[in-house]
């Protein structure tokens, strides 16, 4: 019953994701898929025949209106619905990264203060008053400074580490358990370069479980 519970809760995530036409979110949830598949299935060649085919399902599932919103990355003409509203968007993004880059220069070690980026970036630009960096990085770099962005980086790398740690003697479950959990927090950070989410609970949660994983494995004593 929890096997059918939960995957009928991935299937209705991909189905809201689909009709939300958001860009962000489909960029990871193809992350996780393409990363999950490779934990699943431990041959190579079968784990990149399954995301070849998850590839065209997705191809002939998702809405056309939706590669409508990725097509002003290379079609300037592109007239669709929402693209002027697509188009601003990543306007607003670079313009959003340009300002920034302003801060860090103004103020490279310590930054602005945690949470002040709503509060600051008016001054470079009075359109962009109370917006959010769009992006966790230069969130970070802003806020916390250089510093607060190496460890950041560091914290993220650890996570890396952590996950992808194999012992001597492997254990099967939370090999896996560890790989889908990296897989998910893969997939939050390709959202975070689009949306700010370095303040998002649930990332440390899963980063949490990574390291709970990794340390209970590695201080059980060893059976011969």
């Amino acid at each position: 019953p929890a096997q059918i519970f939960w995957s009928a809760a991935v299937v209705g995530l991909i189905i809201l994701l689909l009709f939300t036409r958001n860009r962000a979110g489909l960029v990871g949830m193809g992350v996780a898929t393409v990363l999950s598949i490779y934990v699943i299935i431990n041959n190579k060649k079968l784990a990149a025949a399954a995301v070849a085919g998850a590839a065209l399902l997705l191809a002939l599932a998702i809405p056309s209106d939706y590669i409508d919103r990725f097509s002003v990355l290379w079609n300037p003409d592109a007239s669709h619905a929402t693209a002027n509203l697509d188009r601003a968007n990543i306007e607003g993004r670079l313009t959003l990264w340009q300002c920034s880059m302003d801060f860090v220069r103004n103020e490279p070690v310590w930054g602005v203060g945690t949470g002040n980026f709503p509060k600051v970036i008016h001054q470079c630009n009075p359109g962009l008053d109370r917006l959010v960096a769009h992006n966790n990085f230069v969130n970070v770099a802003v806020e916390s400074g250089l510093v607060g962005l190496v460890l950041y980086i560091a914290l993220i790398i650890s996570i890396y580490y952590a996950g992808l740690h194999r012992h001597r003697e492997t254990d099967k479950w939370r090999s896996m358990a560890k790989g889908l959990l990296l897989a998910s927090f893969s997939a939050y950070l390709a959202v975070s370069f689009f949306i700010s989410r370095h303040d998002m609970v649930f990332a440390y949660i899963l980063m949490g479980w990574i390291v709970a994983l990794d340390i209970s494995r590695s201080r059980e004593p060893a059976t011969y």
